[in-house]
Formats: C-alpha cells, structure tokens, sequence
C-alpha cells in the first residue's frame, strides 16, 4: 500500500520528532493512504514554518512510502474505522497531551484535519459536549491517517520517491 507524508521538505528517512503542540494520535511520523491529503499537508506544514519564522521554511513537498499492510501483525496497533465516541477521546486526551493509556507502535484513523478542526476546538473549548461533537463530526467525510509511533514501525516503510509542489 501506498502511504504520503506532506511537510516542507523531502523526507527519505522518516523519524518521530518531539513536537510542541499536541496531535491527534500524539508524537510519529504521520502519513496518509490520500495523496490528496499528503499534498494538502505538506502546504500546512510550510505555510506554518513561515508563520513560524521557522528554518527552513521550504517548498511543500509530499514523500511517498510503500507500507506492507499485511505484515505488521507484530506492532501494536490501535485502528479506529471511524471517528466514534473513541476516537473523540483518543485525539482529544492527545491534542492535550494528557493521553496516560497503552503505548502503541502505530496508530490508524480518522485525520481530524481543517474540515473538523472547528468542531473539535468547540468540544475542547466546552462549547459542544461529547454527544454535540459526535453528531456534528458525523457530517463529515474524513480521510485517514497513518502514525508511526516507534523506531519498530517505521520499520515498515520504504521510501519510494518524493516530489515538489509549487505555491
């Protein structure tokens, strides 16, 4: 199967980076089945570095992985098929960086990208309650995610090739 992974840069060796903000699935190397959401990604990712004034800021760029989505069965791996009751909580007590539960080597689900992003925010915020936010995301149509958690899972992948993209 093949997985992309948007960012400001070319990205041959995937490795987890400590980040600053909490993210849905917490700290990994993230990736996506939609090469539409791998592009997607990788004009947030430079468009953060400039509002950043990071270094490098970069050009958008997506790295395509192969993932062999058979052989993984000795990887601890959580999958949420939707964004549920669960997957709410999960990404929530991670955003938070308050997750305290099972480690996992991958984890695979909704991306809880712009689309949702309000909506999430409103449950954080208090706004919505649990039941609000569930029935508000449910209007959504969600593309996936792919988080690599630990050195073992990144094991898995195998870079493919990467390319530019312009604006």
């Amino acid at each position: 199967m093949l997985l992309y992974h948007g960012s400001n840069i070319i990205v041959t060796e995937p490795e987890i980076r400590q980040s600053l903000r909490g993210l849905d699935f917490g700290e990994g190397f993230y990736l996506s089945a939609s090469e539409e959401q791998g592009q997607k990604f990788g004009f947030i990712v430079r468009n953060r570095a400039i509002k950043y004034k990071k270094e490098p800021v970069g050009i958008p760029a997506v790295s395509v992985f192969e993932f062999d989505d058979k052989g993984f069965s000795d990887l601890a791996t959580r999958t949420f098929p939707k964004a549920d009751g669960e997957w709410l909580s999960f990404i929530h007590e991670n955003r938070r960086k308050a997750y305290a539960g099972e480690d996992y080597d991958l984890c695979i689900g909704p991306t809880a990208n712009d689309d949702v992003f309000a909506t999430i925010q409103l449950f954080e915020s208090g706004v919505l309650d649990f039941e609000g936010a569930l029935r508000a995301l449910k209007a959504y149509k969600l593309q996936d995610q792919y988080c690599f958690k630990t050195r073992k899972a990144l094991g898995y992948l195998r870079y493919l090739r990467s390319y530019t993209m312009e604006g």
